[in-house]
């Protein structure tokens, strides 16, 4: 007798993620697992009402991720998850080439009303992650980048490009340096380590603000959170280095802004020591 399981919560998260409804993730898996099943197999394996299976099951047919094998009864089997993944893969990029059309469409009508481009955008974690790969992957003639070990490799792939590359990075550790150097030992790209201690010298706001103050903005100061990148002198992205285990960026994509922002990073308090 087929007994009601608990599926992998992070496997239905994963297959949503992809695109399926949940109730069709958990359709698809129990089939995975029961390799040939029915209506009758599936009620006893899954929370899930008669008439949604039905639904569902079509649904997964549609896509190609299941085969009828007995009309009657109606029994289906599960295609390889290797092949279902790359399928719905492939429909994910798909949508999204769809999408950026779409959007390109939209944002040329002449019929639309143009407003006013925003000095900034915000991107919360992990968007952020997404939007370096897209600035890194889309630059042409220069990257400049300060970050800490912490995320170094979100620039790693930045090294492999063939155009100026200028990485500070905020360690104490000294080996770091020459291990990245030895690692990209090209023309084009500048290394540079600079102590956490020279990063997070506060002295230059004495003039601004009192000790308390100086003390307060101190302890909300964690340089690890820190991340700078510009790239092609027209599009910065800024992580700030403030404590907490969700942090914002901030992104800027007006060259004028994006100069003066690069003015202000390198003469204020934490980008006094960044050449």
């Amino acid at each position: 007798m087929i007994t009601m399981i608990e599926l992998p919560t992070q496997l239905i998260k994963s297959l949503t993620s992809l695109g399926l409804l949940e109730s069709e993730a958990k359709v698809y898996a129990a089939l995975v697992i029961l390799k040939n099943a029915g209506i009758k197999e599936l009620l006893g394996f899954l929370d899930i009402s008669k008439p949604q299976i039905y639904e569902r099951l079509k649904m997964l047919e549609d896509k190609g991720l299941i085969i009828l094998t007995n009309p009657r009864p109606v029994t289906y089997q599960a295609i390889s998850p290797n092949i279902a993944l790359e399928i719905l893969v492939e429909r994910t990029y798909a949508a999204k080439n769809d999408a950026v059309k779409q959007f390109h469409d939209l944002e040329n009508n002449d019929h639309a009303e143009k407003s006013s481009q925003p000095l900034w955008f915000i991107f919360g974690d992990p968007s952020f992650e997404f939007k370096i790969r897209d600035m890194i992957t889309n630059a042409k003639e220069s990257i400049y980048c300060v970050t800490s070990e912490k995320n170094l490799n979100y620039i790693k792939m930045a090294l492999n490009k063939s155009i100026k590359t200028q990485l500070i990075i905020t360690s104490d550790n000294k080996a770091i340096q020459n291990e990245l150097e030895h690692r990209y030992n090209k023309s084009n790209v500048t290394i540079i380590t600079i102590d956490k201690a020279k990063m997070k010298n506060l002295e230059c706001t004495k003039d601004i603000v009192d000790d308390t103050e100086l003390s307060e903005i101190a302890n909300t100061i964690d340089i690890d959170n820190q991340f700078i990148l510009v790239v092609d002198d027209s599009e910065a992205l800024f992580i700030p280095p403030l404590r907490g285990d969700s942090v914002d960026a901030i992104s800027i994509e007006n060259k004028i802004m994006v100069k003066l922002f690069m003015h202000n990073m390198k003469k204020e308090p934490f980008g006094s020591t960044i050449p």
